[in-house]
C-alpha cells in the first residue's frame, strides 16, 4: 500500500513539473479587451484627508509601477498637497508607497511619503514618475525628479535617478542616470522620464521620454547600457508625437519576449500594447490598440504569472481622482 502511495505521489510530482514546464516554455498571451473584468475602485489609495501630503489630485503618472515581493504588491504612487502659485498646477508632488497581498485591496505606508525631491524649494520640483524592477531581492526604483535653480523661477528640467532598496520602503541616495543637460543623450535639453526597464544577462536596458532639443513632444526613447546606473547608448524608437502619457513597464511573456502597455498623451482613452524580443529592445512591434479603455491620467499593467493574472491599475480624475483595477487571466499561446 505504501509502495503504491509512493508511486501515486511520484507521478503526480512528475505531472506537475511537466505543466510548469510547459507553462514557462509557452508564451503568455495578450489579453483581448474582453478578457478585463469591470474596473473596481481601490478604496485605500483614494485622496488623502486635507493637509497631508496627498490631499490633491496628483497631476502626473499615477499609479506609477508595481513590484511583488514575497507575496507582497508594492504599488508607488505620486501625489501633491496643492496649487502652485504661477500655473496652478499640482504641487510638492512626491513619492508614496501602498501594499497588498492581493494586487487589489490596497493599504497607504504609514511612513509615507518615501521619496521626495526639492533642491531649490521651488512648488513645481518634486517626483513626478518612477518605474521600479526586482533583481535578486533588491527593488530598483527610477524616479523622474524634476527641478529649478530657485523658489521663484517657473523654469524646470527633469531627469533621471536611480534609488534601490531591500525593502520596498526605504531607500538609499539618488544616483544620477539620465542627465537631461547631457548632450549625448538623445532628448535632451528640457525633460527625461523613466517608463520601463528590463534587464536580462547583465544587459540593462531603460526606456524613458524625452521632451528636449533633439526630441520633442514626448517621444519614446531606450538607454542600454552594462549597469543599473551606466547607459552608454541612447536612441529614439518611435517617430510619433505626444506617443509618451504614461505605462511601460515591461512584462516577460517568455523568457525572450516582452510587451509594453503605453497611454498615449494626446489621446488618454487610448492604450498601445507593443512588443519585442528581449534580444532586440529597440525593436518594437504593435501588437494591440484599446480605444476608451482608459480614463484620466496613469496607467500602469502588471503581470503576476505565479498568480495567473494581469493587473491594469488606472487613475480616474473625473470621479474625484479615484483608482481602478481590472483584472485578466493569464493565457499561454500554446
Amino acid at each position: 500500500m505504501l509502495r503504491n502511495s509512493a508511486t501515486i505521489i511520484l507521478i503526480f510530482l512528475v505531472m506537475v513539473s511537466l505543466m510548469l514546464s510547459c507553462a514557462s516554455a509557452s508564451e503568455v498571451s495578450i489579453p483581448q479587451r474582453s478578457d478585463w473584468s469591470t474596473p473596481k475602485e481601490i478604496v485605500g489609495l483614494r485622496l488623502g484627508p486635507q493637509g497631508s501630503w496627498d490631499d490633491s489630485d496628483p497631476g502626473a503618472v499615477t499609479p506609477c509601477t508595481i513590484v511583488k515581493l514575497s507575496g507582497v504588491y508594492y504599488l508607488y504612487y505620486v501625489g501633491s498637497d496643492g496649487k502652485r502659485d504661477h500655473d496652478k498646477g499640482p504641487a510638492h508632488r512626491k513619492l508614496g508607497l501602498a501594499t497588498s497581498s492581493n494586487g487589489i485591496d490596497f493599504t497607504k505606508y504609514k511612513g509615507n511619503p518615501i521619496l521626495s525631491w526639492s533642491p531649490g524649494n521651488n512648488d513645481e520640483e518634486g517626483i513626478f514618475g518612477a518605474k521600479a524592477l526586482s533583481v535578486d531581492g533588491r527593488i530598483y526604483l527610477y524616479i523622474n525628479t524634476v527641478s529649478a535653480k530657485n523658489a521663484t523661477t517657473d523654469q524646470v528640467w527633469g531627469d533621471v535617478h536611480l534609488v534601490t532598496s531591500t525593502d520596498g520602503k526605504h531607500f538609499g541616495k539618488p544616483v544620477l542616470v539620465l542627465d537631461h543637460s547631457n548632450a549625448d543623450v538623445v532628448g535632451y535639453g528640457d525633460e527625461l522620464g523613466p517608463t520601463g526597464i528590463m534587464h536580462k544577462d547583465g544587459k540593462w536596458s531603460l526606456y524613458y521620454f524625452a521632451k528636449g532639443l533633439r526630441v520633442s513632444d514626448w517621444r519614446l526613447c531606450l538607454a542600454t547600457g552594462d549597469s543599473s546606473t551606466s547607459f552608454g547608448r541612447t536612441q529614439q524608437l518611435i517617430d510619433e508625437k505626444a506617443f509618451f502619457g504614461s505605462g511601460g513597464d515591461v512584462h516577460w511573456l517568455s523568457n525572450s519576449s516582452i510587451a509594453m502597455f503605453f497611454q498615449k498623451r494626446n489621446d488618454w482613452g487610448r492604450i498601445e500594447v507593443y512588443t519585442a524580443l528581449a534580444d532586440s529592445p529597440d525593436k518594437l512591434t504593435k501588437a494591440r490598440t484599446w480605444v476608451g479603455f482608459a480614463q484620466g491620467e496613469g496607467v500602469t499593467v502588471f503581470l503576476d504569472k505565479q498568480a495567473g493574472k494581469w493587473f491594469l491599475y488606472n487613475r480616474n480624475l473625473s470621479e474625484g481622482s479615484k483608482t481602478f483595477v481590472r483584472i485578466a487571466p493569464v493565457k499561454y499561446d500554446k
